[in-house]
């Protein structure tokens, strides 16, 4: 049976359901907004060679797709929303990489930390973009060109692949940049630039931007120019409030990207000293102080290093992963016990330096009445301290795959600083494509 196709009728004027336009008052100082695109960088986050066939392949509808390839794998016709099967079939000797989002916002983080030495504003825009808020900085560098080339340079002495453009709203400067479009200074130009972009640099669900298909829409203005209440009505509203922004017709607010804080301290001991009992009792001073600091910020810590500062050699360093951000005193205590117990410093230390991982938010989570605490959590500190006597590799989950030999369809499963790592039972006999595809 043909499927029926919905009509530009559904988009008819109707009850009132679209957000109204409000006159907005004219900010002080004109906006402009620089958006750096980064196409390529799930693949460059991994330091693969482009110069080899590989592509960064993540799950979609259950089935793996390409997310960004490398420019011997487009040579062979390899590109984004590809099929894994079928570029297997387009390369032969194709490397296979799944998608790290972790790594990506590091580099995210990393460009946008550095950034701020043009712009105070910085906003990340997950998973590959950044937008700066340049028009404060016009006076101090000259000119949109200066601004573009510092970065430009900076983006070229990491290897990045990118996209500049420039525009009064930040949505705009987005979608401009992904389209490789021209810069967009004045206002009046905006709608005429922002017309004829394709849909698929909204980065809309897939399904939203089949309807539109379907319905004969191909651009930005394509939706612009329907009917208001219709479109909110029959695609949503939070779609038609991104087109107001990029039109300029809504506010368009951006959360300002802050540089990771962290937290260190120094304990002297007053003497030298391979005293476990004199270590605990710095220790402890130490976990009141970033307990606090933590309880102060409502944040909480992946992970923390302490180092015993000998007098005539290079510190001690004992680093600490842990399975999931805290700030428990007790449960950072323990693992310190745990480490030290087993532990003996070559020369004596005359003090103890501890810091601590990059502040994250903290996430309280309820238990039952009579519960001291969480089962999860007790669960996550006993794997803790599982790891911290046994060695991370000797503690670790299980899961299915996909494999036809029942003795092969398992795999090990380990969680460690937030990114999950799989073993595989069923690597043994394969080849190094086969493993990646998985």
């Amino acid at each position: 049976m043909a499927r029926v196709l919905q009509s530009l009728e559904l988009f008819a004027p109707g009850p009132s359901e679209a957000p109204r336009i409000e006159r907005r008052p004219a900010p002080r100082r004109p906006q402009l907004w620089l958006a750096v695109a980064l196409p390529s960088l799930a693949l460059e986050c991994l330091a693969v060679d482009s110069a080899l066939p590989a592509i960064v392949v993540e799950l979609e509808r259950g089935q793996p797709h390409v997310v960004a390839a490398s420019s011997a794998a487009a040579e062979a016709g390899i590109a984004s929303g590809t099929k894994l099967s079928t570029a297997m079939a387009l390369a032969a000797s194709l490397q296979v990489f799944e998608r790290a989002p972790s790594r990506e916002r590091e580099c995210l983080e990393s460009l946008a930390a550095w950034a701020e030495t043009l712009t105070s504003l910085v906003s990340v825009e997950s998973p590959d973009s950044l937008l700066l808020e340049v028009g404060g900085s016009l006076r101090l560098f000259g000119s949109l060109a200066a601004i573009k080339g510092v970065l430009g340079e900076e983006l070229a002495g990491r290897h990045r692949d990118f996209r500049f453009c420039a525009a009064p709203t930040a949505t705009a400067a987005l979608w401009l940049a992904r389209a490789a479009a021209a810069d967009v200074v004045e206002w009046q130009q905006l709608p005429g630039r922002l017309a004829p972009l394709p849909l698929a640099v909204t980065h809309w669900p897939a399904e939203v931007q089949a309807l539109l298909r379907e319905l004969g829409l191909r651009t930005v203005g394509d939706c612009a120019r329907l009917p208001r209440d219709g479109f909110a009505r029959r695609v949503g509203r939070s779609y038609l409030l991104e087109l107001d922004r990029a039109f300029g017709r809504a506010a368009d607010l951006r959360a300002g990207f802050e540089t990771p804080q962290a937290w260190s301290s120094v304990v002297e001991l007053g003497e030298e000293s391979v005293d476990n009992a004199i270590f605990m009792e710095a220790v402890e001073q130490l976990l009141d102080e970033l307990c606090a600091e933590l309880r102060k910020r409502h944040a909480a810590i992946g992970g923390f290093e302490l180092a015993f500062v000998h007098l005539h050699q290079p510190p001690t360093v004992e680093s600490f992963d842990l399975r999931e951000p805290i700030f428990d005193r007790e449960r950072l205590l323990m693992l310190v016990e745990d480490r030290l117990e087993r532990r003996r410093l070559p020369v004596p230390a005359v003090a103890i330096r501890m810091r601590s991982g990059v502040f994250r938010p903290a996430v309280y989570k309820g238990g039952d009445l009579f519960e001291a605490k969480p089962l999860e959590e007790s669960t996550r500190a006993l794997l803790e301290r599982l790891q911290e006597r046994f060695g991370s590799s000797a503690v670790y989950g299980l899961r299915a795959v996909a494999e036809h030999r029942p003795e092969k369809a398992w795999a090990k499963w380990q969680e460690q600083s937030g990114d999950r790592r799989v073993h595989r039972a069923a690597d043994a006999g394969r080849d190094a494509r086969g493993r990646a595809t998985q």
